[in-house]
Parts: structure tokens; C-alpha cells; sequence
């Protein structure tokens, strides 16, 4: 059997496929306006706005796209920072004062920078006449222990006060025979020539004497435990002193002597049952602005004289003052003299705030035989809530030690609401609350 064969088919001529050569094809390099916009008219290359710039930005790029972002995050941290600074962080002198209130306050009428919290920067202390509110800044001894009451004293209206001093309890402050004598109503002296020059609009002052003014003491005073509270620094800030009134007393409120609406302020204090005293400022140690009004250590006693007696005068119904700062006024028995002269000329104490270890405010008042008394505890010079508590127990510590404790705060938000808190317990735990005059009635055996 013989095998077809079969022709192969003709197969279709393939072309050869044609080599085609791609060349890249230069554009021209557009000039002018085209050049800085980063395109030209036909369309191609970035879009306008991005400029020459547009090249950091590319994909083959990626070191110097990050390099650019971090010098603009840190440019703009630094910058940041440095404009913090300049608009004043806390300042490293801040000291005392507090809420936004009072800085308010003090940008009202403050003449030089202040630091936060509300206390006064202190302008050079030599420069008399500054407009600017100062606020406490000069303590002293935390706690001072008080020295004896005198013997038992029958009051008017038949309460009578017992000592729980007289066995002992002497605190050094002030010897035994620096307690004043008694304060007994006198014939009137002789006008002497230099007393025809006081103005009459003190005349009121001078006629009503600390006993007139002095609320009445309340009931179980010298029976129990005895606390008086003195709130300085009021009149400044009139929010603040308003609550300080409202809070329940009876508690001895301390008015600056150049605070605004003073007689208004203070004749609020006293409706709302409190008693009324002259916060006078005094010399500090230090670069510390005690605000105008200042007595200085090496002033004129005449000068002293005259303005104790013009301070006096802007407010009836006192019965008497404290420093206002004067840790170093108080250590000079030459400036305190006439100051205790004029107290005595208007029948007013004097409580010495202690801002000085080594103050002879009491002693030098004793000299001049006017009533005097010490402040045992201050409650906060440490703006804090657990500082202040821990101060009205240290108050009602040496009240129970010592039979009496007088104890000073300020109108601060932390001590308003401290006392706020407390004031009601003091009852339940056998205290009772006093006006100062109560305790110097007992210590000077005024009747």
C-alpha cells in the first residue's frame, strides 16, 4: 500500500517587523513670563502657583521633602516658645495673691509691672505717692504663743471673764509687768498747744474711744476656749471683703487706710455684726511695695504724728489699728512712739500683726500705756486648701492650750472658703468666737 503524501501548503510572506527608534524629544526651554509661572501655553509642565518650588516635591526626592518639613516644625516650636516668654510666665518673686479678681484689680491702678496671683511687683520703696494697691507680702513667725490674760475682769452688763492664763503660760513676747495697766476714764488734760491743731473731722474719732466701739463680748467668753479672727488687707477688693462681711461672726475686720468707699465698706462690715479696726502700712524689709501710706523707718516723728492722725480720721468707729507689713518699722521704738502717742490721744489699741520675730510693737505700746495684744497664728501666707485647714487647727491647738487665740487671714478665695467651712463648728467643739476688743478688755483689766 503506498503512503499519499501530502505538499506542504505555501505559507504566507511574513514582514519583517520594522525597527522603530524612539527618540526623546527636546522641548524648547520657555522664557519670560512662562518660565516663572513654571509652564508655558501648550499645556505641559506644573500647573501655575507652584513655581519652582514644585521640584522639592518630587518623588525622587524624599531626604529633602523630610529636611524642609522638619526645619518649618521646629522653626515654629521655637518661635512658639520664645513668644510665651515675652508675654511673661510666672515670675520667680510671686508671692501671696491669687484669683483673676484681684488682678484686675491691681492692673486698674498699678503703675509698675506685677507678677501673677495678683501681688504687686515692688516699685523702690523710697518713692512716696504711689496709687498702688499692695497686698500681704510681709510675714513673720507662723505662730507666736500668747502671752497670760489679766486677772478675772467684771464686765459691763454683768459678764464677767475668767483667766485660764493666770497660773502660767508666759511666752516670753512680753514680760509680766509689760502688760498695760488698766485704761480708767480720766479728767480731760489740758489742751496743749499742739493738739489745737488736729482737724475737727477727727473730733468723732477721738470722742467715741475703742470701748464705745467695741461690739459687746458674747456669751461664755472667758467660760470656754476663746478665738478671735482679724481678716487684713479689707477694702482692696471690694468682691472679696463683701463675702468677708457676709461670713458669720462676730470677726474684727482691718481696713487699709487707702482703700476706695472705705466708710461705706466698713459701715457694711459693721451692720453685718462685725468689729472694725485701720490696717496702717508700714515699712517691710526688703524690695517690698507695702503701697502708699507708709510709715518709714528714720521718718519724722512730727511727720508720723501727722499722719496717723489723718488716717484716723478717715474712719469713725475703729477701735484700733494693726501693721499693714512693718517687719521693719516694728523692730524701731523711735518711729512706733508716736504712733502710740496718737492711739492714745484717740483711746485706741493696737494689735501687733508680729511680721517680725523681733518686733517691739506690744512692748513699746505697754511704754505708752495704751491696751495692746499679740496675733498667735497667721492662716494663709500658704494659698492652699490643706494649709489653711491645718492653720485653723493649730488655732484652735493653742485657744485650748492658752484659753484664747487671736489668729489673722486676708480676703482670699482659699481663706474665704476655709472659714466658711469652720466658723459653724466652733461651737460643737466648745469654742467660742470673739471680737478682739474681748481679748483686750481682759488683757489691759478694762472694764
Amino acid at each position: 500500500m503506498s503512503k499519499r503524501v501530502s505538499s506542504p501548503r505555501p505559507s504566507r510572506p511574513q514582514k519583517e517587523p520594522s525597527k522603530v527608534r524612539r527618540t526623546a524629544v527636546k522641548r524648547p526651554r520657555p522664557h519670560g513670563r512662562a518660565a516663572a509661572s513654571g509652564g508655558g501655553d501648550d499645556g505641559d509642565g506644573p500647573p501655575p502657583g507652584q513655581g519652582r518650588l514644585s521640584g522639592l516635591f518630587r518623588r525622587d526626592r524624599p531626604l529633602l521633602l523630610i529636611g524642609v518639613v522638619a526645619v518649618l516644625v521646629i522653626g515654629g516650636i521655637l518661635v512658639g516658645w520664645s513668644l510665651g516668654r515675652g508675654n511673661g510666665g510666672p515670675s520667680a518673686q510671686t508671692r501671696g495673691l491669687d484669683t483673676a479678681a484681684m488682678d484686675r484689680l491691681v492692673a486698674e491702678t498699678e503703675t509698675a509691672p506685677r507678677a501673677v496671683t495678683g501681688q504687686v511687683q515692688a516699685p523702690d520703696p523710697a518713692v512716696e505717692g504711689e496709687d498702688t494697691p499692695a497686698y500681704e507680702a510681709d510675714y513673720g513667725p507662723a505662730v507666736v504663743t500668747p502671752t497670760p490674760l489679766a486677772a478675772p475682769t467684771a464686765l459691763a452688763g454683768g459678764v464677767r471673764l475668767t483667766d485660764p492664763l493666770a497660773a502660767g503660760g508666759v511666752s516670753g513676747q512680753i514680760p509680766d509687768a509689760a502688760v498695760p495697766p488698766p485704761v480708767a476714764p480720766a479728767a480731760a488734760p489740758p489742751v496743749a498747744p499742739a493738739q489745737t491743731q488736729a482737724p475737727q473731722q477727727h473730733a468723732a474719732v477721738i470722742q467715741k474711744g475703742w470701748k464705745d466701739a467695741a461690739l459687746p463680748p458674747p456669751a461664755g467668753a472667758g467660760k470656754k476656749p476663746m478665738i478671735a479672727i482679724v481678716i487684713d488687707d479689707m477694702g482692696l477688693d471690694k468682691g472679696r471683703t463683701a463675702r468677708i462681711s457676709a461670713l458669720p461672726g462676730p470677726i474684727t475686720t482691718s481696713f487699709l487706710t487707702y482703700a476706695s468707699d472705705l466708710k461705706k465698706q466698713a459701715a457694711d462690715a459693721r451692720r453685718a455684726g462685725h468689729e472694725l479696726m485701720m490696717h496702717v502700712p508700714m515699712q517691710p524689709q526688703g524690695n517690698i511695695n507695702a503701697g502708699p501710706d507708709v510709715l518709714r523707718v528714720g521718718m519724722d516723728p512730727d511727720e508720723i504724728h501727722r499722719r496717723m492722725v489723718d488716717y484716723l480720721g478717715r474712719l469713725d468707729g475703729i477701735v484700733g489699728i494693726n501693721n499693714h507689713m512693718g517687719s521693719a518699722f516694728t523692730e524701731h521704738a523711735e518711729g512706733l512712739r508716736p504712733v502710740m502717742q496718737v492711739l492714745k490721744d484717740h483711746n485706741l489699741f493696737f494689735l501687733d500683726s508680729k511680721t517680725s520675730g523681733r518686733s517691739v510693737g506690744s512692748k513699746t505700746a505697754a511704754e505708752a500705756g495704751i491696751p495692746t495684744i499679740d496675733r498667735n497664728v497667721f492662716l494663709d501666707h500658704e494659698e492652699t486648701n490643706a494649709f489653711v485647714t491645718r492653720q485653723l487647727a493649730e488655732t484652735e491647738a493653742i485657744a485650748r492650750k492658752h484659753g484664747y487665740a487671736v489668729a489673722i487671714g486676708h480676703p482670699k478665695d482659699v481663706t474665704i472658703r476655709g472659714l466658711s467651712q469652720w466658723l459653724p463648728t466652733l461651737s460643737e467643739k466648745g469654742f467660742v468666737l470673739v471680737p478682739l476688743s474681748t481679748l483686750v478688755r481682759m488683757r489691759s483689766g478694762a472694764g
